[in-house]
Order: structure tokens, then C-alpha cells, then sequence
């Protein structure tokens, strides 16, 4: 393959990607709560931002609530997310509580073991979607703090924040008591929800807040919502803040939900997966390349007459007779002189003039040449290497004109 070929395909490559990664990228507003996300709905500038201004310190860890209830080394406050299918959490969350610990738990569906135990329901209000986000841009519900007993006692109560954010709302029993501490209206302001929610358990405390969506990187760099999420987040900065993340950095089982996780834990296993995976790239890359079939190389073919002259005139020479070279040499030039003119100078009395008057030579000469070869041809003696080669010059001379 071309090297400038090659080249030019790896330089095109290389300027795709530069494009491709300065390009600006499209949000994509799906709730993860990742420690790594930077969408609008990840966490990874939320994180940051309370890892340096909690005043007790900040942590994201992946232990399950499991593991953290049987760390009892220290007392705690945790965010945690909880579902409708995390039913043995939340009587973990309970039992963390009762010790001390102070849990924060997000969500706009909880486990009907939870909710049962506090007394809490739901209101459905609204569910977030980009279209609609877009369309309700300029509505507000107007949010009020009415929890006085922490802090903000003189700073404003009421503040606005868009509706999609606010999914759901509290709806109490009479199972514990608690402690209001935000409501908000729907966009009418006819209705009133409650938002969170204080209930006092054992020796510490579970908070019930139904829009998770305000612990996010775009509530947090929200003028409007960071209000309400600073006064959400001085309920529990008292004691170290810890929030539960399945993909934060110290992962502890999310990652063995991998099929990989066994193998890439193995170092040979790990080193074989990457040796396959350069096999399988080289492959690509050679088998990728034009098939063709290999070209040999022609040499030329080699002009050996010379060689065969050569070797003849030896081996005349060698057995003692250079005569029959001699003869052999006469016959060929008679055999050219015949086959070009006609004139057969072994067999014509006359040849040597008729010879004479077609190529303009002298006749005596002819006449001279070929009884001086004829003589040498039948004497016995060996004739001298000069003499055999002024004969063959002569020999040469005849066939020269034609």
C-alpha cells in the first residue's frame, strides 16, 4: 500500500477527531446523578461544589447502606436515593436513623414500607420533559421555607422555581410527627404542596424531599433554585455529608455487575484480554489492506552466443585439430554468401568474380583468401594462432559487403 496513502488516512482520522472533540456538545437531560456526569442532571459540579463549602466535610461514596450501617465508628448525615423497588433499604435508612445518623432521602417514589412507617404519600404534579421545559420556561411556582427553627430566620422565605423541577409532592398522615419545612404552590397558586419534610427517629432524623432534581448541577448554578437548595443542605451540614453514588470513584459492587469484572481483576486474564484486542486490531488493520497477487520479477533474457562461440572455439582448440574450426567457419560463411546471393563458392568455378562483380571487391583477393584457406585446411600441421586469425578476418571480409 501507498505510504502517502497511509498517510493521508491516518491524518484524516487524526483531524476528525480533533473536530469532533472541540465541537460543542449537546446536553442530554437525563437524570443520572452521577459523580462523573457533567449534564445538566449529574452531579459532577454539584459534588464539587459542597466538597469544598460543607463546613464538616463532603464525600460520594458507591458503599450500599448496607455497609455503612455496620460502620458505626462515627455518626453521619447521607443523601440517598431511593425508588419504589428499594424495600430493604428503607428499613436500613429507618434503622440508621434510630442511632443517629441523619439521612436525607430523595426521590419522587419511596418504598411503601417507608412511606407506611412515616405516613407519607404523593402528590402527582408534573414529570420533567426537555419540550415541555421549554414551553413552560417563563412559569414559576413560588417555593416557601417554613421550616424556622434552623437557620435563615431574617433571609426571604419565598422564592421561585420552575415547575418541572418540582415533580411531586408530600401528602402526611398521622403515623409520626414531623416537622414541615418547605411548600410550594402549582403555577395557578390555587394548590399547595408540601416539598420536605422532618421526621425525628430514635436519636437522628430522615428528611423526605420529593424533587430530587434540585440536587443537580443545573439547580445548583440555578439562581432561582439555589435558595432552596442552600437552605435543603443546612438541615444537614452539622456532621460530614456523605452521598450515595453507585458509580462514584471507591466503587464497591457497582462494577462487579460487569461480565468483565472477574477478568479484569485477574491480571494474566486482563494482559490476555488486552493482547486479543491488539490481535484483533492488527488483524483489521493488515486485512484491510488492497489484495493483490505478488508480481514477479522478469529478468531479461541473457544473449549467450557469445558464451556458445567461445566454448566451441575451445574445444576445437583443445582437441588438436583447429582446421575443422577453421572448416566450420568457411562452410557458415559460404552458407551466408549462398543464402543471400545465390553464389555457392564450393560448387562455381566462377563464384569468386561473380562475387566480385555483386560487392565491388577484388576477385584475385577472394580467389587468394580461399586457397589459402583450403591450404591450411589440408595440411596435418598445426598452424599458428596468427595465421588463424588472419584467415578469419578474411573469412569476415567476404560476408562484410553483402
Amino acid at each position: 500500500m501507498n505510504k502517502k496513502f497511509i498517510g493521508f488516512i491516518v491524518f484524516l482520522a487524526v483531524a476528525m477527531f480533533v473536530v469532533q472533540y472541540r465541537m460543542p456538545r449537546r446536553f442530554t437531560w437525563q437524570e443520572t446523578h452521577a459523580h462523573y456526569d457533567r449534564q445538566p442532571f449529574g452531579c459532577y459540579v454539584f459534588d464539587s461544589v459542597l466538597a469544598t463549602s460543607m463546613p464538616n466535610g463532603y464525600s460520594v461514596t458507591s458503599k450500599t447502606l448496607w455497609q455503612l450501617e455496620k460502620d458505626s465508628t462515627r455518626r453521619r448525615n447521607y443523601l440517598v436515593m431511593l425508588s419504589q423497588t428499594d424495600e430493604d433499604k428503607s428499613d436500613i435508612v429507618m434503622r440508621m436513623a434510630q442511632r443517629g445518623d441523619r439521612v436525607m432521602v430523595l426521590g419522587d417514589t419511596y418504598g411503601s414500607r417507608l412511606t407506611d412507617t412515616l405516613g407519607a404519600s404523593f402528590y402527582y404534579c408534573s414529570r420533567f420533559t426537555l419540550t415541555g421545559f421549554v414551553e413552560t420556561r417563563h412559569q414559576k411556582c413560588v417555593v416557601k421555607w417554613v421550616d424556622h427553627d434552623g437557620g435563615y430566620r431574617n433571609a426571604p422565605a419565598a422564592f421561585a422555581v420552575h415547575p418541572d423541577l418540582l415533580t411531586r409532592g408530600l401528602e402526611m398522615g398521622d403515623s409520626l410527627p414531623y416537622r414541615p419545612m418547605a411548600l410550594f404552590s402549582d403555577t395557578t397558586n390555587r394548590y399547595h404542596y408540601l416539598l420536605a419534610a422532618s421526621f425525628p427517629m430514635g436519636k437522628g432524623e430522615v428528611i423526605l424531599v420529593s424533587a430530587p432534581l434540585l440536587f443537580t448541577n443545573y439547580a445548583l448554578l440555578n439562581p432561582s433554585c439555589q435558595p432552596l437548595l442552600t437552605r435543603l443542605l443546612d438541615s444537614v451540614k452539622d456532621k460530614p455529608l456523605v452521598r450515595l453514588d453507585p458509580q462514584a470513584p471507591d466503587a464497591t459492587y457497582s462494577n462487579q455487575e460487569s461480565p468483565l469484572y472477574v477478568l479484569l481483576q485477574r491480571p494474566p486474564l486482563r494482559w490476555a484480554i488486552y493482547l486479543a484486542l491488539v490481535t484483533v486490531m492488527l488483524y483489521i488493520g493488515f486485512t484491510a489492506r488492497r489484495r493483490q497477487r505478488v508480481i514477479p520479477v522478469v529478468e531479461p533474457p541473457k544473449n549467450n552466443n557469445m558464451e556458445f562461440v567461445r566454448l566451441i572455439g575451445t574445444l576445437y582448440y583443445q582437441q588438436g585439430r583447429p582446421q575443422d574450426l577453421l572448416q566450420k567457419k568457411l562452410t557458415y560463411a559460404n552458407e551466408k554468401i549462398r543464402r543471400l546471393t545465390g553464389i555457392d563458392l564450393t560448387a562455381d568455378d566462377d563464384a569468386p568474380e561473380r562475387l566480385a562483380a555483386l560487392t565491388g571487391m577484388d576477385s584475385e583477393q577472394i580467389y587468394h583468401t580461399l586457397a589459402s584457406v583450403r591450404q591450411v585446411i589440408a595440411q596435418t600441421r598445426r598452424p599458428a594462432e596468427k595465421e588463424l586469425l588472419r584467415l578469419f578476418d578474411q573469412i569476415d571480409r567476404l560476408t562484410k559487403e553483402l
